[in-house]
């Protein structure tokens, strides 16, 4: 007799899968955080006021980080 829905193996294989999503996604979460950290940190870093009390920082720097702190939020969201 034919059984109908999913068999023991296909919750395995889905399983097997959803663990290998999981750890991918937390890898990127855990990346995208460390990446985010690091170039806030040089965009504080380069950071400077001169005599005239002008601000002057690294724009690309504080872009970087905004775009891996959004990686960073996608990656947890998703898992």
């Amino acid at each position: 007799m034919d059984r109908v829905g999913p068999t023991l193996d296909r919750h395995a294989e889905q399983n097997r899968q959803d663990i290998r999503k999981f750890k991918s996604r937390t890898l990127g979460m855990a990346i995208g955080f460390v990446l985010f950290a690091v170039f806030l940190g040089l965009g504080c870093y380069y950071t400077t006021i001169d005599e005239q009390n002008h601000l002057h920082y690294n724009l690309g720097l504080f872009i970087a980080a905004i775009v891996f702190g959004c990686v960073f939020l996608y990656q947890m969201c998703t898992s």
